[in-house]
């Protein structure tokens, strides 16, 4: 069995946090643990933060282990660490109603009617009945399999409880001087045929991003190196509009700086981001928690890749919550809004069970 699967399956008995993860486009399955017990010795870093700082959810910080620690006598060490307090299965927020969804898409045509804001996300709590026997581990290379090219996770916390996500979203990556990023905005259903048309109101919100990482970047003195889109990825049920960016930084520039001016980007927050946060903070009936937050490893200053935690969802005791949101703007159609929550949504509901 692969080293990081069998680390997983001993913290989970002994309810030790932890958080497995596979990377877009690779094979191999790693694994972050609580600091205490991976040692002090160990610098690699694996972030979880949630949305918002309004969250009541903590920002998670354990250590990235990697292939050369996690040998076959760090896997007999963690047989001997102390049993931990199990997993508390937290509340969750209501199950948002159709009406209530549509009542909240109203709203805001509302505030952009008046000029507020161009675009604000609107997302929901759809619940899943837990399958009897339900395996985290067992789901979590279910979604390995299914989406290669998503950054795949299980969170496993006593103090934050279960979480598992396929996200599509890459926030920002760091590889020596090269940063890359993603604007990743504009869906649709899934077609058969491969082939799509974009309407007016998609091409809109993919432009919004854009123009909001664009800025971000050129604010923070980075240059871009080359823009590759706006192309349409398949990814689940949902197609959507990527553009692909590559920048350079030098040692000078604060990748710390630059991510809390680049997240929540409008693909999951709003422009003006003040605004767009705002809206969501009125009329969003929940808390996001680690939904659309910020997930992944921070090496070095110049070695991070982060993503945006989309396409997740929360394990309680007897249902899974499943998060699903969409990009409002002046041309939305709000049945068309909730029907696409219901497309998202399939990502994680269509996959809570074995095949």
């Amino acid at each position: 069995m692969d080293s990081a699967i069998s680390a997983a399956h001993i913290l989970a008995s002994k309810h030790i946090p932890f958080c497995l993860y596979r990377l877009p486009g690779n094979e191999d399955k790693r694994i972050a643990i609580d600091s205490e017990v991976a040692g002090p010795h160990l610098i690699r870093r694996f972030v979880v933060r949630p949305f918002s700082e309004e969250s009541a959810a903590e920002p998670l910080i354990y250590t990235a282990m990697s292939r050369q620690n996690l040998n076959s006598d760090f896997i007999e060490y963690l047989k001997t660490c102390r049993n931990r307090i199990p997993i508390s299965y937290l509340s969750f927020p209501l199950e948002t109603s159709k009406s209530e969804y549509l009542q909240g898409i109203r709203a805001y045509l509302d505030e952009i009617a008046k000029g507020v804001l161009k675009k604000a996300i609107y997302s929901r709590v759809i619940y899943a009945d837990k399958p009897t026997g339900f395996n985290p581990i067992e789901c979590f290379l279910r979604l390995c399999e299914i989406f290669p090219n998503a950054f795949v996770h299980l969170l496993s916390d006593p103090r934050k409880g279960t979480w598992l996500g396929a996200s599509p979203e890459l926030l920002i990556k760091r590889q020596g001087n090269n940063v890359t990023t993603v604007a990743l905005a504009g869906s649709q259903a899934l077609q058969a045929s491969g082939e799509y048309t974009w309407r007016e109101k998609e091409l809109e919100e993919h432009l919004l991003v854009g123009r909001h990482i664009e800025q971000v970047f050129a604010d923070c003195d980075l240059r871009l190196l080359k823009k590759n889109g706006p192309f349409t990825i398949e990814a689940g049920t949902v197609a959507h509009l990527k553009t692909e960016y590559l920048f350079e930084a030098t040692l000078e520039h604060n990748m710390e700086s630059l991510i809390a001016k680049l997240h929540p980007t409008p693909a999951v927050g709003g422009t003006p981001v003040a605004e767009g946060l705002a809206c969501i903070s009125r009329y969003e009936p929940y808390d996001r928690q680690y939904y659309c937050g910020i997930i992944g490893e921070v090496n070095s200053e110049e070695d991070i890749s982060l993503y945006v935690n989309l396409r997740c969802m929360h394990v309680g005791e007897n249902k899974i919550a499943i998060y699903a949101g969409g990009g409002i703007t002046a041309n939305s159609d709000p049945e068309e809004e909730w029907l696409e929550t219901i497309l998202k949504s399939r990502t994680m509901a269509d996959n809570i069970n074995p095949r």
